[in-house]
């Protein structure tokens, strides 16, 4: 298991690449008529964590 850096839980440090992944699930959510927020993007979200 890698070793956990200090600022993994900072949100300045997140926020771009949290935001990337949800605009892209949000995106597909879309072209796929699914919704946002779905079951499956709440999972990925959650997995990511």
């Amino acid at each position: 298991m890698d070793p956990i850096e200090k600022d993994w839980c900072d949100w300045a440090m997140i926020s771009r690449p949290y935001s990337t992944l949800r605009d892209c699930l949000e995106h597909f959510a879309e072209l796929f008529d699914l919704g946002f927020p779905n079951p499956l993007a709440e999972r990925i979200i959650f997995e990511t964590h």
